[in-house]
């Protein structure tokens, strides 16, 4: 099973705010940082945290920056993860979970396991630069 993550919002080991803290710690105590990442895509503010959309005819791709983390037991911490992004698969899912090549920051490419946004609001709003960092649009 693959073991390398992209996270590119409220579990991003540098991200402030209290929404997704605990998650972050597990997630921190269950990999190791391999190094900033970016892939293509476009960060839609969806309040307390970001959702990741591919690019598209209509919406061309930005760069979307994360950090890519290496699961010391992979099967274990995706089934939590998948709990908390609602990516059950099923129709009311919020998220997919999808293998995509990341571009690290050092060099190279890798292949990760990245959450996916399955819809996002209509004219929702873009992250500028791709990079969230905690903060929360709505109260």
């Amino acid at each position: 099973m693959l073991a390398i993550l992209f996270v590119y919002g409220s579990l991003r080991p540098d991200c402030g705010g209290d929404f997704g803290e605990g998650q972050r710690r597990r997630l921190a105590r269950e990999s190791t940082i391999v190094g900033e990442a970016t892939l293509h895509g476009r960060l839609i503010d969806l309040g307390h945290y970001p959702g990741l959309v591919e690019g598209d005819e209509i919406h061309p791709s930005g760069v979307v920056h994360g950090v890519v983390l290496a699961l010391s037991t992979p099967a274990t911490t995706l089934a939590w993860l998948d709990d908390y992004e609602a990516a059950s698969g099923g129709g009311d899912a919020e998220y997919d979970r999808l293998v995509r090549r990341v571009s690290l920051a050092s060099g190279g490419e890798r292949e990760a396991w990245v959450y996916v946004s399955r819809s996002v609001p209509e004219g929702g709003p873009v992250v500028a630069g791709g990079r969230w960092n905690g903060r929360t649009s709505r109260a």
